[in-house]
């Protein structure tokens, strides 16, 4: 990683107030040319019903500015440079008490030599009570260079790696111990100040580093002369690094203000660990050899994506709903029929005009719901999952209206020249327009193949939430299919002769073989699998290498092809178009480094097959160049020139986009006319989120609403821009889920007052926490708190029977030989259950091919609060499917399979979810009722056929690597909904939820462990081909 932007991992202080906590993060820190800068966000608890907010932010020193922010307006003081006054938006001002208020984030600079930290942020009145403020420990100290890296000219893989705009994980529970350590310098030179940076292991000249551990309790803290600890597993305390000086104050009274100014004499170091036992918890005395992992984007990520698909909301056609986010547009065109009085309202706009063109507008649906698919922890992790599902519905909905018969899809709606003669709003086209379909009297397979793959692609991500819809969406996929691979093969743009104005199709072969392939993977019927197969060696598409986009298809089927069967042809293939897209192939390049296919929306043709080779990366092609190749033409849209493409997004973005909703005035009563199109002025309304065309071969590019070249937008440019984002954000993730990360702890509420605690004169007293020391090192397998451990598995030997250990234990089934005690796959001397699923094999008792194991196991006392955590190793070629059980708790009854068996026979259970993509969750079989929010809470799918999907996307299981998964279950009191869940990830709490139902008497209790793993439910999600997991380190704690 570059010094110049040096990535401080996520710090965080919680504030203890009565009604909730609050919270500044500091995601990262990095100096360049224009000084020092950092990008933080706000979490902020509502203690009040309020309409309109304000938040008082203050900074520690004077600041320089704020150069980006999002989800708020930035006002500065008037009276202070340290002071800024936010509010809220026209869509986020209405809260609720008990909600918290997310999401808003800036980046703000500053002169290196100022300490604009501790950050405290009010919430002001009627939303807050004035004291639910917020504080963020003192900065990290980086090395700051005194020259800025010269900007990439090349995308090959030569963009400096900047800080990760990545959330900082959620802090362990509240009970996890921690750590401060402080290193005692032998030199007049200032430690440095970092609370996040592991020290470095001492060299003989190296001062040594004294550790303490305290406890909450009146037990002394013990002394320890060991090296530098090494971060923490699930149970290990967390390590916390600060600079104290000599002073009058005892060391011990100090774990989280931050340092006192060094004076000349010797600062100490002292090693704190709070742990609630009486026991003080040893730590290692292996120092971290951790390196940082490449980080994904100098960017937010989670500002790109919010964005994108708000510009999406600004394309809307037909009735708006009463939640539209966006002020300057109503709903338009309410008029819009079929030749015989068909509903034809609603979908999208496809430009800055008011036309409605099918074909592109379906392949859009397709490409962004192929990045939600294959990405949904990045929609997830930056709260726009719900948005998402809002945005692909809107078109896939009148795709349905449009297939008015089985053979029958209107394409187009309105005149395009017609259109194209007015500059107004959409809601001012009050006009009976003209809407053209293709028919078995005038078809077009293109077309028709298209909206089946958007349709099929839909399916897929609705099938967990709106089954109804889902299943509307599937039926008319296969019809459509039928239509198109049946019918005379034409071109829609031939029966269309308007579309061959604007859109006309170059040819429909690949529409028919992308369409296969999604019909294929929405359904798993070999006859689509078979159809893609033939028709792509049939056609020709091996050589589809000018660029993916709404007219060729063929790029995106190699990736998908490859994707679904994981043959070597198709996959050579894919390396075949992206060599002719990268560096040294056919494909031009700027002197800045976009690939440069097409003057015509020159950023769209780079962003597609950027979202490509991001696909072809993360399915194990080429992964580090193709995904550094992609990271370098997304970074170029961002702003690695200097300029954002983005509207509303970055450094000097785009403000006069050809479009004409946004360029009329705000003001409905004004007339918006031809006056607004050659208006000199930015666009009143700001498109935010909309990629424009994009500047020439020589970079060049002018902020010009005339020039439909390069200032168009249309919805075919975002869809490859937007799934391009979501996969490196979903990259990020992974990086952080797979890096040593420094863990933010917080201790568990209470009335009394905070244990020797110094506080800082500029923060609060009451902050309570601080960071942890990374570590390289696999988790031990405890849990992540202490103090009881009821039950540990012991090591395997070689010669071990599978159920050694877990007796008593109850199979289910006879599949002892799918389970094995082999040694670590990742290396090691170390003996772990291995567990076989043969190729074809799903659920047992519904697979002709038994796969995976299932047992019941007893091997504690049961318990009302109880904690399992286990690791799971998955192969690095491992394929997710559709997803697969893994292990977890159930009580009472052991025959729960169904939230209807829970409530008739007083059982629940909680096993382990893999979902496509490695997504984790908690599959909860639970007795109703549950609460009555319970199906709105945050990542809670219902089921009450089946179960709960709870924590969804919450965590994402990593392949070659162990991966440590744990769970925390509180029972209810029967009668109240008073139950509890956590879910943690590598030693990180990454869910919660509460007011659960486990059960109706006292007799259920948290009896044992229900091991059960196998691939999917149904035939579909079956294994492809024979694969392996591996298990190990189990056990059961206690948590108080």
């Amino acid at each position: 990683m570059s010094l110049h932007h040096f990535a401080v991992l996520s710090l965080m202080a919680l504030l203890r107030v009565p009604a909730a906590q609050a919270s500044v993060i500091v995601d990262s820190r990095w100096t360049d040319d224009q000084g020092a800068a950092l990008q933080a966000r706000l979490s902020v608890p509502v203690v009040n019903s309020c309409n309109g907010w304000t938040i008082t932010l203050t900074f520690n020193d004077d600041i320089s500015h704020i150069e980006n922010s999002w989800n708020a307006n930035f006002v500065p003081s008037s009276t202070s440079s340290r002071v800024y006054k936010l509010s809220n938006l026209s869509w986020n001002g209405n809260l609720s008490p008990g909600s918290t208020l997310s999401g808003i984030g800036f980046v703000v600079r500053y002169s290196p030599q100022s300490q604009v930290e501790p950050i405290t942020a009010v919430f002001d009145p009627p939303c807050g009570s004035g004291t639910v403020e917020t504080t963020t420990p003192t900065p990290t100290t980086t090395p700051t260079p005194t020259t800025t890296p010269t900007p990439t000219t090349t995308p090959a893989g030569t963009t400096p790696t900047e800080p990760s705009t990545t959330a900082p994980p959620t802090p362990p529970p509240p009970t996890t111990p921690s750590t401060v350590c402080t290193t005692q310098s032998p030199s007049t030179t200032p430690a440095s100040e970092s609370t996040t940076a592991p020290p470095t292991p001492p060299a003989p000249t190296t001062p040594s580093t004294v550790c303490t551990t305290q406890s909450p309790s009146t037990t002394p803290a013990t002394e320890s002369t060991t090296a530098p600890p090494t971060p923490p597993a699930p149970t290990t305390p967390s390590t916390v690094c600060t600079t104290q000086s000599p002073s009058t104050t005892p060391a011990s009274e100090s774990t989280t203000a931050p340092p006192t100014p060094p004076a000349p004499t010797t600062p100490s170091t002292v090693c704190t660990t709070v742990t609630p036992s009486t026991t003080p918890t040893p730590v290692s005395s292996t120092p971290s050899t951790a390196t940082t992992p490449q980080s994904t984007s100098k960017y937010n990520l989670d500002e790109v994506l919010e964005k994108s698909i708000l510009f999406y909301e600004a394309q809307r056609s037909g009735v708006l709903p009463a939640e539209n986010r966006i002020p300057w547009r109503r709903s338009s065109h309410l008029n819009d029929l079929g030749n015989n009085g068909e509903d034809l309202t609603g979908g999208w706009y496809d430009a800055g005009d008011t036309v409605k063109f099918g074909f592109p507008m379906a392949w859009s649906t397709t490409v962004l719901t192929w990045g939600l698919l294959d990405y949904p922890d990045a929609y997830h992790a930056t709260g726009q999952y719900e948005y998402m599902l809002d945005c692909i519905r809107w078109p896939l909905e009148y795709f349905l209206k449009a297939h008015t018969a089985d053979n029958e899809l209107y394409v187009q709606v309105g005149h395009g020249e017609t259109d194209h003669d007015l500059w107004t709003r959409p809601s001012d086209g009050t006009e009976n327009r003209p809407a053209y379909k293709i028919d078995s009297s005038n078809p077009g397979t293109d077309a028709a193949a298209e909206t089946a793959s958007a349709l099929a692609a839909g399916y897929l991500a609705f099938k967990d939430e709106d089954i109804t819809f889902a299943n509307r969406l599937l039926t008319s996929a296969r019809k459509l299919y039928t239509f198109a691979a049946t019918s005379n093969r034409v071109k829609y743009s031939d029966s269309v002769s308007d579309a061959n104005n604007y859109y006309p199709s170059y040819d429909f072969k690949d529409e028919l073989v992308w369409a296969a392939a999604w019909l294929y993977r929405a359904t798993g019927e070999a006859e689509f699998l078979t159809s893609a197969t033939a028709w792509y060696d049939e056609f020709g598409i091996q050589y589809s290498n000018w660029g993916f986009s709404w007219d060729d298809k063929g790029p995106g089927t190699k990736v998908l092809m490859y994707q679904l069967t994981s043959e070597d042809k198709y996959r050579q293939h894919v390396e075949d178009y992206l060599t002719y897209w990268m560096p040294g192939g056919q494909i031009p390049y700027t002197p800045k480094g976009l690939a440069f296919r097409d003057q015509w929306g020159s950023l769209r043709y780079a962003a597609n097959s950027a979202f490509l080779a991001l696909r072809a990366a993360d399915l194990g092609i080429s992964s580090a160049t193709y995904r550094s190749w992609a990271e370098g033409q997304i970074n170029y849209m961002l702003g690695d020139t200097g300029r954002s493409f983005v509207v509303g997004f970055g450094v000097n973005p785009p403000v006069k986009p050809h479009h004409r909703a946004s360029s009329c005035p705000t003001d409905f009563n004004v007339v918006c006319s031809w006056d607004a199109f050659n208006s000199p002025d930015p666009n009143p309304n700001v498109l935010n989120g909309a990629l424009v065309g994009g500047p020439d071969g020589n970079d060049q590019y002018v902020d010009d609403r005339t020039n439909y070249r390069t200032n168009e937008v249309t919805t075919d440019y975002n869809a490859g821009f937007q799934s391009a984002v979501a996969a490196l954000k979903s990259h990020q993730l992974s990086l952080r889920a797979t890096q040593p990360t420094e863990s933010p702890l917080t201790e568990a509420p209470s009335t009394e007052a905070p244990s020797t605690v110094a506080p800082s004169t500029d923060a609060p007293s009451t902050v309570t926490s601080t960071t942890a020391v990374p570590s390289t090192e696999t988790p031990t397998t405890v849990a992540p708190t202490e103090p009881g451990v009821l039950w540990r598995h012991a090591p395997y030997a070689a010669d071990d029977n599978y159920l050694a250990g877990w007796q008593p234990a109850q199979q289910i089934k006879d599949d002892d030989q799918n389970a094995a005690v082999v040694l670590d796959p990742a290396g090691g001397n170390e003996y772990v259950l291995r567990v076989l699923y043969p190729q074809g094999s799903y659920r047992p008792g519904a697979s002709p091919v038994l796969g995976g194991i299932q047992f019941f196991s007893q091997p504690f006392t049961p318990g009302t609060a109880l904690m399992l955590t286990y690791q799971v190793y998955f192969p690095q070629d491992f394929d997710f499917s559709k997803g697969g059980k893994l292990p977890g708790f159930y009580g009472g009854r052991q025959t729960c399979s169904g939230s209807k068996d829970a409530a008739t026979l007083g059982c629940f259970s909680t096993r382990v979810t893999w979902r496509g993509n490695g997504d984790g969750q908690i599959s909860a079989y639970l007795p109703s009722p549950q609460s009555q929010d319970f199906c709105t809470k945050e990542r809670v799918f219902c089921n009450f056929q089946w179960a709960h999907s709870l924590g969804r996307g919450s965590f994402k299981f990593q392949k070659g690597r162990w991966n440590t998964f744990s769970q925390y279950l509180q029972l209810n009191n029967p009668g109240v909904h008073d139950g509890r869940a956590e879910i943690y990830f590598d030693g990180q709490k990454v869910y919660e939820i509460d007011k659960l139902n486990f059960r109706t008497t006292e007799s259920v209790k948290i009896d044992g462990i229900y091991f059960s793993t196998f691939f999917g439910g149904g035939e579909s999600a079956a294994t492809p081909v024979t694969t392996y997991t591996y298990f190990k380190g189990f056990e059961v704690t206690e948590k108080i």
